[in-house]
């Protein structure tokens, strides 16, 4: 298994936590991150996972969006004609901030939907509040953007990944029937043949010299010569 995190698109560099109980796997996988420059952790399982993945992404979410909320809210009055509140509880800064976020209202009715001074039966303000939705208030994207980049990146990761592992199981793989192929020689039969390769070597020696000594005669112009097969 791979759980994997990534930062907003400028941010660097990427983290990735490996959590498969194949070693072999691991460490392909481990190796194709590296060479991308990711940084890679390890757990031994998915609740280790999770305490090494990195929130940066989901704790500025949590914060920007909690905190422009927080300000629309605090801008215009409830229905009971009180000044809006805020209405997440968030940590002074982004930093854990995913884990903390909590709702603050206790009602409904502190949902401040009119402009400050306007009376309980404007919305001016609840639209104003909706429309952040269009705003780039998450690190400098939309909240809608910066969700939709988080999840293209790990998505592109989760990809590039598999492919790679795919490419390196598949060279595995004709490496082990490389090695299943020697494993299997039978040692008789390769002394058996390497035995008829000598006596096929002495064979063709011999016929070699019979030809050199025909050669022989021959230049002596028909004298006889004396040779043994």
């Amino acid at each position: 298994m791979i759980t994997a995190t990534t930062r907003t698109p400028t941010a660097a560099p990427r983290t990735a936590v490996l959590t498969s109980a194949d070693l072999s796997f691991r460490q392909r996988v481990r190796d194709t991150l590296t060479e991308l420059r990711w940084q890679v952790r390890e757990a031994a399982g998915g609740a280790e996972a999770l305490a090494h993945l990195d929130a940066a992404p989901a704790d500025t979410l949590a914060f920007d969006f909690g905190s422009a909320v927080n300000a629309a809210n605090e801008a215009g009055g409830d229905a009971n004609g009180n000044a809006g509140v805020a209405i997440f509880n968030l940590p002074a800064t982004s930093a854990g901030a995913a884990a903390a976020i909590s709702v603050a209202i206790t009602s409904p009715a502190q949902i401040a939907a009119a402009g400050a001074g306007q009376g309980p039966s404007d919305d001016t303000n609840l639209l104003a509040m909706a429309a952040l939705a269009n705003q780039s208030i998450i690190g400098g994207a939309t909240p809608a953007n910066y969700f939709s980049d988080f999840v293209s990146t790990l998505g592109s990761l989760v990809s590039q990944v598999q492919t790679q592992n795919a490419a390196q199981q598949a060279s595995v793989t004709q490496l082990q029937n490389v090695v299943n192929s020697l494993s299997s020689v039978d040692l008789n039969e390769e002394a058996s043949a390497m035995e008829t390769l000598e006596q096929s070597y002495q064979a063709a020696a011999k016929i070699f010299t019979i030809l050199d000594t025909v050669m022989t005669s021959a230049l002596n112009l028909g004298v006889p010569t004396t040779y043994t097969s």
